[in-house]
């Protein structure tokens, strides 16, 4: 099985024109400002062309593939917290294979606090509802074209959260963290 892929990836920072009335745009094209909080909206253009779609040495196909990956963060710090929150989608337009078509999207939080010049307190939360492309992933090696044991993308949810506390710094011997993390990962 040969596995080649050729992939161009353009990166544009650039914001959307509907952002420009209730926002304050900066200068910078792309960021914005929503009260304390500055954002940033990124998109990307991916174009690849890959020789087995199917992952198989069975029935191998190839296919033109367009990706379009928006993204807009907003973030607000200080010296003693950081807030940030984003969200992402991933488009994957198939030219061929329309059943392998998808949207992805993702929500994040993260907010971190310092006490003090040793110690730091990190809370991250995530949803993600997504796609792993047709014979990787949880298909990987069920792909029996023809027959529909898997005719697209296998969709899933994923829930995480983490806590992270960390001590440490230039005026302390040792450096210590511990963490906490939890997933629900769950495919549909």
């Amino acid at each position: 099985m040969n596995k080649n892929n050729l992939a161009i990836t353009v990166g544009l920072t650039t914001f959307v024109s509907l952002l420009a009335s209730p926002f304050a745009l900066s200068a910078d094209q792309g960021a914005f400002s929503i009260g304390d909080f500055k954002g940033e909206v990124e998109v990307d253009l991916e174009i690849t062309h890959d020789d087995n779609i199917f992952r198989t040495k069975l029935a191998e196909e190839s296919d033109l593939i367009v990706g379009l990956l928006p993204t807009i963060r907003l973030v607000n710090e200080n010296a003693k917290r950081t807030l940030s929150f984003e969200y992402g989608a991933e488009s994957a337009t198939y030219r061929d294979s329309d059943d392998d078509d998808y949207v992805s999207q993702h929500f994040d939080f993260e907010g971190v606090s310092n006490f003090g010049e040793e110690n730091k307190l990190s809370f991250l939360a995530g949803y993600e509802i997504g796609n792993e492309e047709r014979g990787t992933g949880s298909s990987e090696g069920a792909i029996n074209v023809g027959l529909g044991v898997v005719d697209g993308p296998t969709e899933f949810d994923d829930l995480t959260a983490g806590l992270l506390y960390e001590y440490g710094g230039d005026n302390t011997r040792s450096d210590f963290e511990v963490g906490i993390d939890y997933s629900d990962l769950e495919f549909k």
